[in-house]
């Protein structure tokens, strides 16, 4: 026969008697410091495994309970992370990625436009694929082929989101209209794709969808280290193309309008590391070897960027010290977007 809560501790609820009679273990500090030393060693571990997306360190412990020589090895384990992850450092000892942008402006004249995008997303870097798509925050639907119709209504009928929290990839594509092209914007971590592999993407979605333009560039994760063309290829004026192209990118393909434009001889004689043509009216430029040279070395990406422009003309390019301006532009058909399907 069980005994009543009150008798069981031996005295009446809250009258004190018989308390005295409970015995509490006491936890020994030493014990409760290195259990929290290795949660946090395991925690930096697993991070560094999933591809040093985000890693958290107690300021706190590492301050004021462990050792100068503990401390300098934690500072050495998180310049480690910073390195392997192409990120940066904060405050709060967290690794924030460097972000891959890859933007593409199409007339939407490829019927199976949303099909074709998601297909070469997972053949190309399948380590970016969404885990979700919307159109409104309430309303969310995996992203798998069980749901491809539905991406595809949202795709077809205005505009559609998508997203992965960790690690951090997002997107989204609004649909053109007789004024303006389709756009196509797609954001990762860097550490998801090789160079090689965002290459293959750009070039075959540019083919495939018939762009008129498209573009990869690696964004830095620290604000410090951004040039200000860097806050141009991603902004949202810069993407009207009836305005101006956005700021020279790493990698950039150029369509029927462009090449129109600028002239085949003049993008195929680029003193940058390539420029070729890829497809009938489209030219696929490319100013260095490495994406990384967008963090690494600014400066061999800004010389090339002013050769582009100096060639081609700074005119026809986005001017953040005047963002509505008018800048040069193919004379485009109209109406961009049909929308006959």
């Amino acid at each position: 026969m069980s005994l009543p809560v009150d008798d069981a501790m031996g005295g009446e609820r809250g009258s004190g008697v018989g308390q005295d009679k409970l015995s509490w273990p006491t936890p020994d500090p030493v014990s409760v410091l290195s259990e929290n030393k290795d949660i946090h060693a395991d925690r930096h571990k697993q991070a560094q495994r999933r591809g040093v997306a985000t890693i958290r360190i107690c300021e706190r412990d590492s301050k004021k309970r462990l050792s100068p020589a503990a401390r300098t090895a934690s500072r050495a384990r998180r310049k480690a992370a910073w390195k392997a992850g192409q990120g940066c450092l904060t405050r709060k000892s967290e690794v924030k990625m460097n972000k891959i942008c890859v933007i593409a402006f199409t007339r939407s004249v490829e019927p199976e436009e949303p099909s074709v995008f998601y297909s070469l997303l997972k053949e190309q870097i399948p380590k970016t694929c969404p885990k979700r798509f919307f159109r409104y925050d309430n309303r969310k639907y995996p992203m798998s082929a069980e749901y491809l119709a539905q991406f595809i209504e949202y795709w077809r009928t205005g505009y559609v989101f998508w997203e992965t929290k960790k690690p951090e990839i997002y997107g989204d594509t609004s649909l053109g209209t007789a004024q303006m092209d389709t756009s196509i914007r797609h954001m990762f971590e860097a550490s998801l794709a090789s160079d090689a592999g965002i290459v293959r993407f750009l070039r075959e979605l540019s083919r495939a969808l018939h762009a008129d333009y498209a573009l990869a560039h690696l964004l830095p994760a620290d604000p410090k280290a951004r040039q200000p063309v860097d806050g141009t290829i991603d902004d949202g004026l810069a993407r009207l193309l009836r305005l101006s192209l956005p700021g020279v990118p790493w990698a950039a393909c150029y369509g029927k309008p462009y090449v129109n434009l600028f002239g085949r001889d003049a993008l195929l004689s680029l003193p940058i590391h390539k420029a070729e043509e890829i497809g009938p009216d489209l030219i696929y430029c490319q100013l260095t070897d490495r994406l990384t040279d967008c963090v690494e070395d600014p400066a061999l990406i800004d010389a090339k960027r002013e050769e582009v422009y100096r060639r081609l003309g700074r005119d026809a390019f986005y001017d953040p010290q005047d963002p509505k301006r008018q800048g040069r532009v193919p004379p485009f058909e109209k109406p961009r977007v049909a929308r006959e399907w």
